[in-house]
């Protein structure tokens, strides 16, 4: 992939490389209009209309907690050009969401809801057990 990258004749522009094998497409020039209907840090939204098949490119860094869907409908994103996203499209008008999910504050916030479950439950077993020792003491 780096070889093709650094080729002076590779067409950054016009041409995009895959991080994996896909269905070859016919070598063409797409025309394509794109616009941007919402950029933000973890969700970027477009619109886009093409007459025929390709892959958006978005230059936004490729990572695992980024998903797409396509017209609603979940879609698979492509790592491109070594570092960008790619979603393949088919000819037709589009509105392509990408959102960032990240699992490794998912997997905190579910440790944090843990922890405090158990310092929960230490406090209400601390408090029943005092209430026990100072009942029988009383008799």
């Amino acid at each position: 992939m780096v070889a093709r990258l650094v080729d002076p004749r590779f067409a950054a522009r016009d041409e995009v490389v895959l991080e994996r094998a896909t269905p070859e497409l016919a070598p063409a020039h797409v025309e394509a209009q794109t616009r941007f209907v919402r950029y933000e840090n973890e969700h970027v939204e477009l619109g886009v209309e093409s007459a025929s098949a390709g892959w958006l490119v978005l230059t936004d860094t490729f990572y695992p907690g980024w998903r797409a869907d396509v017209d609603g409908a979940p879609a698979e994103i492509v790592a491109a050009d070594g570092f960008a996203r790619a979603v393949h499209l088919e000819p037709r008008r589009h509105r392509v969401r990408f959102r960032f999910v990240s699992r490794s504050l998912r997997f905190g916030l579910a440790l944090s809801a843990v922890g405090v479950f158990v310092l929960v439950a230490i406090r209400c077993w601390r408090r029943l057990s005092s209430g026990r020792r100072a009942s029988t003491r009383r008799t």
